[in-house]
């Protein structure tokens, strides 16, 4: 017997049943293969953005250390041209952003 022969046999509500279950087990079936293709999407696009934001973190990291040794650099600098102006009798005065200069007056003995 071929299959499409039992097709008349099985209207009515056998039919409807078979049709129920045929639509469950294939909807289940849907729902988990493409369940497990998310889970491996949200786990691979998961795993990139902590791999981006390590990246991004040591990125920072490096400047600011980068940035730390050139502040080390220019106070440094700045204090080597306020002591070569300090042996010179010129004295600056730094308040917020105005700077005062003032040359000490040689006296002769």
């Amino acid at each position: 017997m071929e299959v499409f022969q039992l097709l008349p046999s099985l209207s009515g509500l056998p039919g409807l049943i078979l049709t129920i279950f045929a639509l469950v087990v294939g909807g289940w079936y849907i729902l988990k293969r493409n369940k497990s293709q998310y889970e491996e999407a949200l786990s691979q696009a998961q795993s990139n953005a902590i791999s981006a934001m390590r990246e991004e973190s040591e990125s920072l990291r490096r400047r600011v250390e980068d940035v730390e040794k050139e502040n080390e650099k220019l106070s440094h600098l700045f204090d080597n041209i306020y002591n070569a102006l300090k042996a010179k009798k010129i004295s600056v005065t730094v308040i917020g952003e105005t700077v005062d200069i003032h040359m000490e007056e040689e006296t002769s003995s």
